[in-house]
């Protein structure tokens, strides 16, 4: 039977480094990290661990900084995340597929005092570790990486003995706006994210789940990364997504859970299919497609070639998890999932009272789990921290007769893109900036297994738009998940009674080409 939420929180140690450190006393020789052909221990960990944190000490920072990690999942970045954490610094996680000018965006709201790159070699590691100035930490040990330290003078946090204060991570949300939002994550709300996650999934000694979801990301990070080591088990992690590869460990009965995005799920499927392969021998346990809602179709093909049920997770960057399936509990049709225990979720009309069953209206979560604000942004803090510690997570959703959630739009017109929150807002906003743009608008496009981001643009007075050149003009400015997949040339963008665009429209003719 599952612990309460107030047994979890009498269980947890007083900070996130406490868990690999009594992993690597207790169990040093069993396995943690399977990467790029090494098999690293509990005990290799945490000896990379502390260099990793004495590396980070020699270059001058402190408690209380607050570091960007600009990274794809890889040893390394696993490394320096916990050493971070272990000084009682910050870690700002970021994208290494994000542009310059993004990244360059979140390092300023953050006031971050330097930055880790990793890995090198990777192309996007690489532009961004010579943008910031950043130089090899092979001197330390750590080939794969290097640090930018631009920002001497960047004020600390308070550093505080309470974990529930402590603030461990910042990760960030764009949301409505297109203006990111460091969400603040403390040692606490990450260790009971880490504990939760670890029991309901069963996570122990032998088990080795394919970690592809990027650690810089609320899935990743809180879903996979921390409760597989919070339960002393195995990962496989790897940067980038290739069905063969995965294939392959699934035949050879390597991976013990899979958890990812719906459009990895489609790709396996189409793969396995194509070429009659047959995965009867895989030892997985659990597979999970949590980021974007998986089809009724996508289930069935997937259920059909693993032998169990598709299950599925719901969480935002504000809070983590908030519903999901075990393969005990599997998911009603279009569902995602039971709100997890100790997760109080609520679904709230436009003034604030409760729904009944069935009733769509905003998702309202409450729990351990749930951030501590957006950092140095009390407005938007404001706009989503409801009294008596509830959060707005601007979803719409109903719950069914079985307390199922089902999403079923987004209040703040978020695309999920092959699993990465894309905000029509950020889009837009690079789009008008353009000299021959006079208005934009960004909306979605459903295609099998997946959404499309669409454009649609208006031309200024006496301009004229080439699509072309205009697709080369944010090419840089945008990560290569945001980029529309096709920008679309109207002589005026429609308008509503009140003068805004009409996005209704734009969506119905997204749909139409």
């Amino acid at each position: 039977m599952a612990r309460t939420s107030s047994e979890i929180l009498a269980s947890l140690p007083g900070r996130l480094i406490d868990v690999p450190r009594t992993w690597a006393e207790a169990t040093p020789g069993e396995p943690v990290v399977f990467y790029e052909g090494q098999k690293i221990t509990y005990e290799q960990l945490w000896q990379d661990i502390v260099r990793a944190r004495d590396t980070l000490r020699n270059c001058g920072i402190d408690a209380g900084d607050r570091i960007g990690l600009v990274v794809e999942n890889c040893y390394d970045a696993l490394c320096f995340f916990y050493a971070i954490t272990d000084l009682e610094a910050t870690a700002v996680l970021a994208n290494a597929r994000l542009s310059e000018r993004e990244i360059q965006v979140v390092f300023e709201e953050a006031d971050v005092k330097g930055a880790i790159f990793t890995p090198l070699g990777l192309g996007s590691v690489n532009a961004h570790m010579q943008s910031f100035g950043g130089t090899s930490l092979g001197e330390y040990g750590f080939s794969n990486s290097a640090m930018s330290f631009f920002n001497k003078n960047a004020c600390p946090e308070p550093v505080t003995n309470d974990p529930s204060k402590l603030l461990a991570a910042m990760l960030f949300t764009s949301g409505s706006t297109g203006v990111p939002k460091g969400a603040m994550l403390s040692h606490l709300t990450m260790l009971y994210q880490a504990s939760m996650v670890s029991e309901r999934r069963e996570f122990g000694r032998g088990d080795c789940p394919y970690v592809v979801a990027p650690m810089v990301h609320i899935l990743g990070l809180a879903g996979m990364v921390i409760p597989l080591i919070h339960g002393g088990a195995a990962m496989r992690l790897v940067s980038r997504f290739d069905p063969q590869a995965l294939v392959e460990e699934l035949c050879n009965g390597k991976l013990t859970h899979l958890y990812g995005a719906a459009p990895m799920f489609s790709a396996i499927a189409s793969f396995i299919e194509k070429n009659n392969i047959n995965i009867g021998g895989h030892k997985v346990k659990e597979i999970l497609a949590g980021g974007a809602p998986a089809g009724e179709e996508l289930r069935g093909r997937i259920a059909k070639i693993f032998g169990m049920p598709l299950g599925t997770g719901y969480a935002a960057t504000e809070c983590s998890p908030i519903s999901a399936s075990t393969p005990a509990d599997p998911p009603n049709p279009g569902a995602v999932g039971k709100p997890w225990h100790g997760m109080e979720v609520r679904i709230v009309g436009k003034n604030g009272e409760d729904l009944a069953t069935g009733e769509v209206g905003e998702v309202w979560c409450r729990g351990p789990n749930v951030m501590d604000g957006y950092y140095q942004n009390p407005e938007a803090t404001a706009e989503v921290m409801r009294r008596d510690g509830w959060v707005a997570i601007g979803d719409l959703a109903f719950l069914d007769e079985d307390n199922q959630l089902h999403l079923v739009g987004r209040l703040k017109e978020m695309i999920n893109r092959s699993g990465f929150n894309v905000y029509p807002a950020e889009i837009e906003q690079v789009l008008n900036s353009h000299p021959d743009v006079l208005y934009s608008a960004v909306v979605g496009r459903s295609v099998p297994g997946n959404e499309e981001v669409i454009a649609f643009v208006e031309a200024s007075p006496g301009h004229k738009i080439i699509i072309k050149d205009l697709e080369k003009f944010i090419a840089g400015k945008l990560a290569p998940y945001k980029k529309p997949a096709e920008i679309i040339l109207l002589e005026a963008l429609p308008l509503g009674p009140t003068g805004k665009i009409a996005k209704s429209k734009l969506q119905d003719l997204a749909a139409l080409k």
